[in-house]
């Protein structure tokens, strides 16, 4: 036992020995490229981000009871595509659920969201899942902007099987940056004063008409940061140094400080009475707990039909976008919450 100790720790100092210097050539340049723009913050999070996704258990794969047509195009450019997930046995028309990935704003696609869609589409509804134009390649607001143009296409624009989407019955769903995303959609629905100034702080944006409120059926926001100057103002200085990073990718501004943008992308602070029901789900571990806490509160305080499942008991870590791992109990439990939610305001 002693000698096999010996074996590892002499192997670990050998390695630490390669490693070290490489490490010290390599640190000042890795320092000046995160110095000198956000593009490579953004590919590492790429990188990480691609490798992260778990493949679902077999029995939520659902392959034979969904069609799917792929890279539908709602607008010019390359990243303006959806992808539309419907029940393979059509029975009149579904409920539309648009739906806009995460990936801090710099990364992920609607590829890694397609299983969860494709389940939501097996229980009756019409499932788009968007694609939209990472940061840095183009800033904040270009992204909300874009979330406009899909449903506006949806509404609007011809694509196939379209006479099975119910667009009077339309929920909005994001995960993560995508959460938030929806969220500041919603409120540029519901909130005629944000709106306003929304678009004298943006003249060149297009919005589309304010969406009904009767046809605008409610939120599925998991895991979302509702409140970036709450993640700028953590203590920690990695977060600090991660946040700025991903800042920088998003609104295009290197320096944050006074930023009028940060304002404007807080939820909590511009929430009305006539925002949309909202599911609310997060967990304990390395996302944006107190966030989804404290959106679920004020929510409510202004009486708006709110959802909460948030995990937060110490005694389980539940980690950032919990949901997509459906081997876990939490994931479980939180689908069925969301599905009885879905059929409740559809």
């Amino acid at each position: 036992m002693k000698k096999e100790f010996t074996v590892k720790f002499r192997f670990l100092r050998i390695i630490g020995k390669i490693l070290l210097p490489i490490l010290i050539i390599i640190l000042p340049f890795l320092l000046i490229a995160f110095a000198i723009s956000p593009k490579f913050f953004s590919r590492l999070v790429r990188l990480a981000f691609n490798a992260q996704f778990k493949v679902p258990p077999k029995e939520f794969l659902y392959t034979e009871s969904v069609s799917t047509i792929s890279d539908i195009r709602y607008g010019d450019i390359t990243s303006e595509t959806f992808d539309l997930h419907l029940p393979a046995n059509k029975n009149g028309k579904c409920p539309l659920i648009v739906w806009a990935h995460g990936g801090a704003y710099v990364a992920g696609d609607k590829g890694y969201i397609a299983f969860f869609a494709r389940i939501l589409a097996h229980y009756g509804y019409a499932v788009a899942s968007l694609d939209y134009t990472l940061a840095p390649e183009a800033h904040y607001p270009n992204q909300i902007v874009q979330i406009g143009q899909a449903y506006e296409f949806l509404i609007h624009g011809n694509y196939p099987d379209k006479i099975y989407v119910d667009t009077n019955r339309i929920f909005f769903a994001g995960d993560s940056a995508g959460a938030q995303m929806v969220a500041q959609f919603a409120l540029l629905q519901t909130n005629l004063v944000y709106r306003n100034t929304f678009i004298n702080a943006h003249p060149s944006v297009l919005l589309p008409p304010v969406i009904p409120t009767s046809n605008l059926r409610g939120l599925l926001l998991y895991c979302g940061p509702f409140s970036l100057k709450e993640v700028q103002a953590s203590p920690k200085r990695l977060l600090q140094f991660l946040f700025w990073q991903m800042a920088w990718g998003y609104f295009g501004k290197r320096r944050l400080s006074n930023l009028p943008a940060l304002d404007e992308v807080d939820i909590i602070s511009h929430l009305t009475a006539t925002f949309p029901p909202s599911f609310i789900a997060d967990g304990n571990t390395l996302t944006f707990t107190k966030h989804g806490k404290d959106l679920s509160l004020a929510l409510r305080r202004l009486g708006v039909p709110t959802t909460e499942m948030i995990f937060d008991d110490p005694a389980k870590k539940v980690y950032h976008e919990f949901q997509l791992d459906l081997a876990t109990p939490e994931a479980r439990q939180a689908l069925i919450t969301a599905l009885a939610f879905l059929k409740k305001y559809q």
